[in-house]
């Protein structure tokens, strides 16, 4: 079995220069092509609820305003519950009929991105689009449709509005730097296994090594060519 001859490796590098070139131009143009025309423009905006205690229960009694341990273990017990209502197909008709979209409920609720911090009561609200005037608008008309469905079903206003979408103007899924640094070292590694196949089938001789490898033969001696 013939034993990794590293030296001869580094010259089938050295020989293959222009292959090198060649590769990492092309991943370059790969790469341009993916960020600036393949890979579509996402926005998304993201509106901060926050489960507090009720607003009629602080006003009719304004002595215990302030939110008891019960309040809290209840609205982390409702934030899970809470989330399936704000995708739930009731939900979702509403936003689309008040804003006239053409699209359906399943496009919608797989553009919506529901997340919720651990250990608190804080529900972020996401919707991805293609248009980010169109991303923040459906954002905030779904905080305020679910905002509406949760005290017509629970006859509460525990939810508030900590912040409403803002307008995104960088596109969430687009890193142009990231993608040409992804491909660069792609073509380093498509690089390197190219020459190791380079070096696996040259079976041309470059030294007395290589005879002794290929025909099994001791070489006796050598005659230098000056």
């Amino acid at each position: 079995m013939e034993v990794f001859d590293f030296k001869r490796f580094l010259k089938t590098l050295s020989h293959t220069k222009f292959l090198a070139f060649v590769i990492m131009l092309l991943s370059i143009l790969c790469g341009y092509y993916y960020s600036y025309n393949y890979n579509t423009p996402m926005y998304e905006s993201t509106a901060i609820l926050v489960l507090a205690q009720d607003n009629d229960k602080k006003y009719q009694n304004r002595e215990e305003s302030y939110i008891t341990g019960a309040d809290v273990a209840l609205n982390k017990n409702l934030i899970s519950t809470y989330s399936s209502i704000a995708t739930s197909d009731k939900v979702l008709d509403k936003v689309i009929k008040n804003l006239n979209l053409n699209m359906s409920t399943k496009t919608l609720a797989d553009s919506i991105k529901l997340k919720s911090a651990n250990n608190t009561e804080v529900i972020n609200i996401s919707v991805v689009n293609e248009s980010n005037r169109l991303a923040k608008l459906i954002t905030n008309e779904l905080v305020d449709v679910f905002c509406d469905e949760i005290e017509e079903l629970y006859n509460m206003s525990n939810i508030y509005v900590m912040d409403y979408a803002e307008l995104s103007t960088e596109p969430y899924n687009i890193n142009h730097i990231k993608d040409f640094v992804v491909f660069f070292i792609l073509s380093i590694v498509l690089y390197f296994i190219i020459v190791f196949f380079i070096y696996l089938f040259d079976t041309t001789i470059k030294s007395e090594k290589d005879l002794e490898n290929y025909i099994h033969l001791n070489v006796i001696s050598s005659i230098p060519l000056y």
